[in-house]
C-alpha cells in the first residue's frame, strides 16, 4: 500500500489568453471554468482564474490569466505573465476583421517576451531563452454571431496554418469548442510519452 509520501503531487499549469479588448476572453474563461456565460467585462480588472483539470490522466490546477495588455502601467504584469505561460490563446473575434488584423502583432509581441520559437520544438510554440517551448491555439470567438461575421473560417484556418498553431471557432455564450480551444495546447505541455490519447492537431 503506497504511503503518503508517495502521493504524485498535482501538477499546475498557466495558460494566458491573449487577444484585443472585447474579444470576449473573459467569457471564454467564464464558460470554461463555470459552464456559464458571464454578460459582464471590465477591461481594466485583470485577474487570474483557478481550475482544477484531469491531463494526462493526472489531477492538474490551471491557472487561466488574462493579460489588460502591454500597456505602459501594466508591462511588468504582462511580461510575467507571458514568460510564466506554460501554454497561451490567441483570441479574435469573428465579427472584428480589426482583432483579427491584430492578432500577427499581438503574436509578435508575445514571442518578443517569450523569445525565439525553440529549433524543432515544434509548430505553433513560443520559447523563452532557457525554457521550453509552448503550445499555443488561435481561437475565433463569437461563432454564434454568424449574421455579423467579418472573419471566413477559412482565414481563420488559414493564418493558424501560417503561424503554425490549431485553430478553433469558439462560442463563450453556448460553448462551443471552448473545453477543445483550452485543452489542445494544455495536452501539449509536458505530455507523457506513455499517455495513449491521440496527438495534438496542427491545422
Amino acid at each position: 500500500m503506497a504511503g503518503k509520501g508517495n502521493m504524485i503531487r498535482p501538477k499546475k499549469c498557466n495558460i494566458v489568453l491573449v487577444g484585443e479588448s472585447g474579444v470576449g476572453k473573459t467569457k471564454l474563461i467564464g464558460q470554461f471554468c463555470f459552464s456559464a456565460f458571464v454578460d459582464y467585462d471590465d477591461p481594466f480588472i485583470c485577474e487570474d482564474y483557478i481550475k482544477q483539470i484531469l491531463l494526462h490522466n493526472r489531477v492538474a490546477y490551471l491557472d487561466i490569466a488574462e493579460p489588460i495588455g502591454p500597456v505602459r502601467e501594466l508591462l511588468s504584469m504582462w511580461e510575467y505573465q507571458m514568460r510564466n505561460a506554460d501554454a497561451a490563446l490567441l483570441v479574435y473575434s469573428i465579427t472584428s476583421l480589426q482583432s483579427f488584423e491584430r492578432v500577427s502583432a499581438l503574436w509578435k509581441e508575445a514571442s518578443a517576451l517569450t523569445g525565439p520559437a525553440k529549433q524543432g520544438g515544434g509548430d505553433g510554440e513560443l520559447g523563452s531563452r532557457g525554457r521550453r517551448p509552448i503550445p499555443i491555439c488561435l481561437v475565433g470567438n463569437k461563432s454564434d454571431c454568424k449574421v455579423s461575421r467579418e472573419v471566413s473560417v477559412e482565414a481563420g484556418a488559414q493564418l493558424a496554418k501560417e503561424l503554425g498553431c490549431s485553430f478553433f471557432e469558439t462560442s463563450a455564450k453556448d460553448g462551443t469548442n471552448v473545453d477543445e480551444a483550452f485543452y489542445t495546447p494544455l495536452r501539449a505541455v509536458d505530455k507523457d510519452p506513455t499517455d495513449d490519447q491521440e496527438p495534438v492537431a496542427v491545422v
